[in-house]
């Protein structure tokens, strides 16, 4: 998924807001609950995360279009 490369640039935007004191402590409680939420929400995708595997088996070839030539 690509939950953490979206959601990344937002944590710094949210941490910011509550520092600001321009907003009531009920809604700058509630941004920092969000900013907690998907901080925990970005490291336990990335730690889920797992990496491309190339296949075991070996791809079937396709079939081939030989001319067929004849002697007479």
């Amino acid at each position: 998924m690509s939950f953490p490369e979206v959601f990344s640039p937002f944590l710094s935007v949210l941490e910011t807001i509550p520092k600001q004191n321009a907003l009531p402590e009920a809604l700058q409680s509630l941004i920092t609950h969000v900013a907690g939420y998907i901080t925990e929400r970005v490291i336990e995708h990335e730690r889920l995360r797992q990496h491309l595997h190339m296949r075991v088996s070996k791809p079937v070839p396709l079939k081939g279009f030989n001319p067929r030539f004849e002697e007479k």
